[in-house]
């Protein structure tokens, strides 16, 4: 029978022994069976041979002048590069305490003179199966772990492209509420500098009637003081309301920029979360309510909550509502054990059962039109329920109308990596 080694031909067999007729007798016996039997008058011999040449199993004599076989057994295994060749010793000894000691050098059987040719092939087959299986075990070991590690340097690619996705979402949806505030902004701005104007028109139009004499009518007076009340208190609630728009925008900008763990108002922070989205709201004419109770506390990421909000809202104005349409979204948040639901749900056009899955998957949208983020909305708010705030995120909808999306997040959520 001849063995093969990884298909490279008959596998190699040193024969070690100072007496030339065993050495002859067995490489004959070998090269029979249809191995590559190279043989080695000593052991110095042997270890230069092994060094050079490729032996898969090694016949080893004990009793052998300058350097005996556990000598040069002990050598060859301290070595990486012939340490895990097999090593079969074969001697006249008997002794209980000559193959215990074999098998303490390295040894993986022990053969004793005379020998049976039988058992010689049998053993000699034997362990070099052994040894290609074990070859190729260590081989698929390494191959695995070659696999492994590329896989997780996949996983921490993928997860740092997630991240820097996040991240670019955030920065988008502060873009939209920058160009939202600042449109907000601008028209309370404009009336409180037009009552300035005004005021100072009627100051100068009082200082001419006054004139030289420096005496005024009761009447004019009177019409004075009431405009100029009028004017300072629109002019007065006009800033108010842009500084209110402003606090909002700021609140929510550093939320989203550094998401910071703490305990919250839930309603207030929606509240506030939707209140930098008016101006784009209000331009489209939509209402929106918010049932959750009054004194309701989380301990979580308020930021994580608001790009949650941005994002569910700006999908509904995206994708359900036409451009000119007015219409309906519901926030609902209650308590059910240590989780706590947030359902959010507009009456839009819905959105087919057969893509409620399909929605977080990246890239996927409704429209035909792309761009940049385009379809990465849901997915990135998937992610973020569910990788970094620990909860669950589904959708329930219908063509007949309105969609529904309900979060189960944990009241008390985990830390967040990496933010």
């Amino acid at each position: 029978m001849q063995i093969k080694d990884s298909n490279k031909g008959a596998a190699s067999v040193l024969v070690v022994d100072d007496n030339p007729r065993n050495l002859k007798v067995l490489c004959e016996l070998l090269t029979a069976e249809g191995y590559r039997a190279r043989p080695a008058i000593s052991g110095d011999v042997a270890i230069k041979i092994v060094r050079v040449t490729l032996i898969d199993l090694i016949l080893l004599d004990i009793r052998m002048p300058d350097m005996d076989g556990y000598e040069v057994c002990r050598r060859l295994k301290s070595e990486p590069k012939t340490a895990e060749i097999p090593i079969i010793f074969i001697s006249a000894m008997d002794s209980v305490e000559d193959k215990v000691q074999a098998f303490d050098h390295g040894g993986v059987d022990y053969i004793t003179k005379l020998f049976q040719v039988k058992e010689v092939l049998a053993r000699v087959n034997t362990h070099v199966s052994i040894s290609y299986l074990q070859r190729q075990l260590r081989a698929r070991s390494g191959e695995l772990l070659e696999a492994n590690q590329n896989l997780e340097e996949s996983i921490d690619t993928l997860k740092k492209t997630q991240d820097k996705m996040i991240e670019s979402e955030k920065m988008a949806s502060l873009g939209q509420l920058v160009v939202g505030v600042a449109h907000e902004v601008n028209t309370p701005l404009g009336i409180a500098i037009t009552g300035s104007s005004y005021s100072g028109e009627l100051i100068s139009g009082l200082r001419d009637k006054v004139g030289s004499t420096n005496e005024i009518d009761q009447d004019v007076l009177h019409e004075f003081m009431d405009t100029s009340d009028e004017t300072i208190d629109l002019v007065m609630s006009s800033l108010k309301r842009a500084a209110k728009i402003i606090d909002s925008f700021r609140q929510i900008a550093v939320d989203q920029s550094v998401f910071v763990k703490k305990e919250f108002n839930l309603k207030k922070y929606i509240n506030i979360s939707l209140e930098s989205l008016y101006p784009i709201i209000n331009k489209r004419d939509i209402k929106v309510s918010v049932n959750c109770d009054d004194d309701f506390v989380v301990n979580s990421y308020p930021g994580a909550f608001a790009q949650i909000i941005s994002g569910l809202v700006m999908n509904s104005l995206e994708h359900s509502f036409e451009e000119n349409e007015g219409g309906k979204l519901s926030i609902t948040a209650e308590m059910h054990g240590d989780q706590l639901e947030l359902a959010y749900s507009d009456n839009g056009v819905g959105i087919s059962s057969e893509y409620h899955k399909r929605i977080f998957d990246p890239f996927f949208s409704l429209k035909s039109s792309r761009g940049v983020g385009k379809g990465m909305g849901l997915y990135i708010l998937f992610n973020l329920v569910n990788h970094q705030l620990g909860g669950t995120i589904r959708c329930d909808s219908n063509l007949d109308g309105g969609v529904l999306f309900v979060l189960d997040l944990p009241l008390i959520s985990p830390e967040l990596g990496g933010h």
